[in-house]
């Protein structure tokens, strides 16, 4: 017989691969997973030496409990999937802020100011220290999550479709949540370490147009360019997006063409939260530089635990199927407010 640990893996891979994961497997995960959900709860009883000549009903009740093979398998290949939804879902705040990893739910990170040109040395000279100064930022962040059940119904009547958007669902509210958080905190104009709220006349992001229009455009670009440090290194940031609320769209679009000829040289990115969450605003709009360039705002995970989480849990004998802790550990925080301009109608 199989190893049991070579057999769970391809259990695991059967079973992501019914539930649309596309990878590379070997030949009895993929006969594992042409198998209807009964047959390989019948496969995994019989990899663990139990009765696998009883009915449907009979194989799905053995196979389908806590710490089994077959449950092992599932909530791992829960997990598996859980990588390739994540990662096929956009959103908008990967497209004008920065990502960071952190190794606490509550730590501190530094902010590194940039340096101005080095100098020329004359023969013989010594070079100067090249130490970099910087703030150090409280780092917090949050615990999110729901549970969703696996029904036994659904694993006899071979319900994948179902399974698949169940989950296909958690992950999509854990990749909504991000964008939530990301532009709830822009909207919220936090407190920056110099007591100033991130957008404000002090930190030269911060204009009063009178709508969006060409004039108030080139404004903002030479705004953004003309952009300093704190210390007085000029930034020299290229502007690189305009994101508009959904309101501004068509406005914004053929402004952009009008210009440029296109949106390659200045990406237009639409984001209706702008004007639907608190502090929002149909006429606000932002001018902003590559997030290669200069933070604006990062958005934070866990090390090592970037994506959503699908946890087992213990079995509820109230509960006719297995339950699923989907967790998502996320946080955002202001950076550089240099990075990024504000326009209030």
């Amino acid at each position: 017989m199989i190893e049991l640990d070579t057999k769970s893996q391809q259990f695991i891979d059967g079973i992501a691969l019914r539930l649309g994961c596309e990878f590379e497997a070997d030949a009895e995960a993929i006969q594992i997973s042409k198998r209807t959900l009964p047959e390989i709860c019948r496969l995994s009883n019989e990899a663990e030496g139990l009765d696998a000549s009883g009915s449907n009903f009979e194989q799905v009740r053995d196979a389908f409990g806590f710490g089994s093979l077959f449950s092992s398998a599932l909530s791992n290949a829960l997990s598996k999937t859980v990588l390739d939804l994540y990662d096929g879902i956009q959103t908008s705040w990967q497209k004008v802020f920065n990502r960071a990893e952190v190794s606490r739910l509550n730590s501190e990170r530094v902010t590194l100011e940039p340096l101005a040109s080095p100098p020329q040395i004359a023969d013989g000279g010594d070079y100067p220290g090249g130490q970099i100064e910087g703030d150090v930022y409280s780092w917090r962040l949050g615990k999110y999550g729901r549970i969703f059940t696996v029904s036994f119904e659904a694993i006899l009547s071979d319900d994948i479709d179902l399974i698949q958007r169940l989950l296909n669902e958690h992950i999509s509210a854990c990749k909504r949540l991000e964008d939530d958080l990301a532009f709830g905190l822009l909207l919220a104009n936090p407190l920056m370490s110099d007591n100033s709220v991130y957008f404000c006349t002090g930190h030269s992001n911060l204009l009063t147009t009178n709508g969006f229009s060409e004039g108030n455009l080139g404004k903002s670009l030479a705004q953004l360019r003309a952009q300093k440090s704190k210390s007085g290194v000029a930034l020299r940031l290229t502007p690189n997006f305009l994101l508009v609320p959904a309101d501004l769209e068509d406005v914004a679009r053929k402004l952009i063409v009008d210009l440029y000829g296109d949106t390659d040289r200045l990406e237009l990115v639409i984001e209706s939260r702008l004007s639907t969450l608190t502090g929002g605003s149909t006429t606000t709009w932002y001018l902003g530089c590559d997030p290669k360039q200069i933070d604006s705002f990062v958005v934070g995970f866990l090390e090592g635990q970037t994506e959503p989480q699908v946890i087992p849990q213990r079995k509820d004998l109230k509960i006719d199927g297995q339950q699923y802790l989907v967790r998502h550990i996320a946080g955002v925080k202001g950076v550089f407010p240099q990075s990024l301009i504000k326009n209030t109608a």
